[in-house]
């Protein structure tokens, strides 16, 4: 059923993409393209027998597996398998993940401590609909106590060569995640707090404050939990912590195998602009003095006070600074700069002096002088 299984790619994909962009017009226009690609799929009838489940697609990624069974975060699967107990095998699936490889869906199934990985284009399950959920199907079996005791004997026979991805829980999904890790979280951290890797790195909050750490910092603060929320705060927290793009992203992808935005620390690095830099170097005492005594030397002043404030801006944020002025494809900070060729060919290294230096005009100095008094601006 290729058709079948087009219209139902067609259909995911662009749920998928309106559930991810803040534009709210392009996430309408996404909606009714997927729900056009979902009345293609339904004019199919029983040619494709996965139907009653098609409209999963609108709150979750559905992916096939090589027999064309669609899969998802969510989807409980039971059938009658004799050795198991009652006669019935239950399969768990959690989230779906983008690999350079190719994509795999988390698979668990009851008691088990942590989540398999199933690359999903090798994957034959020889699932039928008979399988799928309906009002009469087996619920999954009471497992509380006996993946409570999974866990724990999962966790005693981690050593400090085991990674992160040893415990099996980077692609579980939030259900999962919500009712073990109040439970575990300091069985965990105190394992990782073992951990000798140097390419090892956790979110750790420190007094407030993100810290991408290992052994040491584990223990002085509080893991960040891998679940959605946690991803939140990470985010959240993430521009003020002082840590480049790179190192931001390599803890994103490991610890809750997720992408951090591109645009993350620019837009902080625009707020942080428009809220403090401008109105502070526009407010400054030497460029009102400037403006007091001569507007024609007004300029200058200002530009030196504000190559200043660049040149500490930049090292606070060296990383989004030099992505910022050597990415053509890096977000703008101002959207009305229309090139970023005078920011890459006259910006100051961060941290270095820049006072007395003149600057030609950049996206950042943009949105600096908009806020300027008249007559300087």
């Amino acid at each position: 059923m290729d058709e079948a299984h087009r219209y139902l790619r067609g259909a995911s994909g662009r749920f998928a993409s309106a559930r991810e962009t803040q534009d709210g017009e392009r996430a309408a226009r996404l909606r009714a393209e997927g729900e056009e690609y979902l009345a293609d799929l339904e004019a199919l009838g029983e040619r494709w027998p996965w139907q009653p489940w098609a409209s999963v697609v609108r709150e979750h990624e559905v992916v096939l597996d090589k027999l064309g069974a669609p899969l998802w975060e969510g989807l409980h699967v039971t059938r009658r398998v004799r050795p198991h107990a009652n006669g019935i095998e239950h399969t768990a699936f959690g989230r779906v993940l983008h690999w350079t490889h190719g994509v795999v869906i988390a698979m668990r199934r009851p008691a088990e401590p942590g989540w398999t990985l199933l690359p999903v284009a090798e994957a034959a399950l020889n699932f039928t609909p008979e399988n799928y959920p309906g009002p009469d199907s087996p619920p999954w079996p009471d497992d509380i106590a006996t993946t409570e005791r999974a866990i724990e004997r999962r966790l005693g026979g981690l050593r400090s060569w085991d990674k992160w991805e040893a415990l099996g829980w980077g692609a579980a999904p939030d259900d999962f995640l919500l009712r073990w890790w109040p439970r575990f979280h300091g069985q965990i951290a105190a394992w990782l707090a073992k951990v000798d890797d140097a390419n090892e790195h956790y979110p750790v909050q420190v007094n407030g404050r993100l810290v991408v750490g290992q052994r040491a910092e584990v223990l002085l603060g509080t893991l960040i939990p891998p679940t959605f929320a946690g991803w939140r705060e990470y985010l959240r927290l993430a521009p003020a912590s002082g840590l480049t793009f790179s190192a931001l992203k390599d803890v994103g992808r490991s610890w809750w195998q997720r992408q951090i935005p591109a645009n993350l620390l620019a837009a902080s690095l625009e707020r942080l602009v428009r809220d403090v830099v401008a109105p502070r170097v526009s407010q400054s005492p030497a460029v009102v003095a400037a403006l007091a005594q001569d507007p024609e030397s007004a300029r200058a002043e200002h530009d030196k006070v504000l190559d200043f404030v660049m040149s500490k801006l930049g090292e606070a944020h060296a990383d989004t600074w030099t992505r910022y002025t050597s990415e053509p494809g890096f977000a703008p900070v101002s959207p009305s700069c229309p090139s970023r060729q005078s920011a890459r060919a006259s910006s100051p290294a961060p941290g270095g002096s820049a006072a007395g230096v003149t600057m030609s005009p950049t996206p950042l100095h943009d949105a600096l002088l908009r806020p300027l008094p008249v007559g300087l601006a």
